[in-house]
């Protein structure tokens, strides 16, 4: 009986207990199951040296097959269809030569370039499963690229609109400072010619600015941590209540809210004390 691995350890399966398939009669009868799958199906005892068993259909037959396997391993579970689902329980089992039905076989190649793929994949299928048709091999990247296209227009679209509302919000608190800064000029006037330094009169304003600033980075910040249920299934890689991303976020608030406070500030600088007094 010819068998054949049918995935590659550690990296793309990290083995949690028991060994690998070694490609060779000792590989009939066994077979490796996920972690998900040893708890779900042994409970209350150690997987490995279990004895699984399978019925099949055969139409072909017009009735159900009995066989069993002996499972020599336990590995990581690993998300094998959809990225947006939880891990299912998987049990692997060598393909051998002599099997009725195999089922849905998935190959994964590592090639410098995708005529390498191709070729290695056609030999081996032609070792695996003689006569069975080609199919066209496809890249793991593009696979990726498919299965999180609706995140990544989400990432896109919702990109663009905090771009916006960035934008909108600097341009609203320049608006709101410099008017607060045009309503005070003869305060301001009046402090100078009483003695205060201009640079006083700038921490002044930018004392302001740093309250609103302080304000509204707390309730953003808390309202992104109460809404990281809703994007939690929008997310692969990245956790939604990540601290580096809020930093980051919290410090481009607040570089765009002290540019925003700084320019108006220009007008404080230069500000005549006999011209303010005369603008009342």
């Amino acid at each position: 009986m010819k068998l054949a691995r049918i995935f590659s350890l550690p990296w793309k399966f990290p083995l949690l207990a028991g060994r690998d398939f070694v490609n060779s009669d000792a590989d009939a009868d066994t077979c490796v199951v996920s972690q998900s799958a040893a708890k779900k199906m042994f409970p209350k005892a150690p997987a490995l040296g279990s004895t699984l068993r399978q019925f099949q259909f055969s139409l072909d037959r017009g009735g159900a097959s009995e066989s069993t396997c002996r499972v020599i391993g336990v590995v990581a579970d690993v998300k094998l269809q959809d990225l947006r689902m939880p891990p299912q329980p998987v049990v692997y089992r060598p393909i051998a030569s002599d099997m009725d039905n195999p089922g849905l076989m998935n190959f994964v190649i590592e090639a410098r370039s995708l005529t390498d793929a191709q070729s290695a994949y056609r030999k081996t299928l032609r070792d695996i499963a003689p006569g069975s048709p080609d199919s066209e091999v496809t890249l793991i990247t593009q696979k990726m690229d498919d299965s999180t296209s609706l995140e990544r227009m989400l990432a896109s679209l919702s990109g663009f609109f905090a771009g916006l509302a960035l934008l909108l919000s600097g341009v609203g608190l320049y608006g709101l400072f410099s008017r607060s800064i045009t309503q005070r000029t003869t305060e301001f006037g009046i402090r100078i010619a009483l003695g205060a330094t201009r640079f006083r009169i700038v921490l002044l304003v930018l004392r302001q600015a740093i309250i609103l600033m302080t304000i509204g980075i707390v309730a953003g910040g808390v309202a992104a941590i109460l809404s990281t249920r809703l994007i939690r299934g929008f997310l692969y890689g990245v956790t939604s209540n990540n601290p580096f991303v809020l930093a980051g976020a919290a410090l481009l608030l607040c570089v765009i809210a002290l540019s925003a406070s700084l320019l108006p500030v220009r007008k404080v600088v230069h500000l005549d004390p006999v011209e303010a007094l005369k603008a009342e």
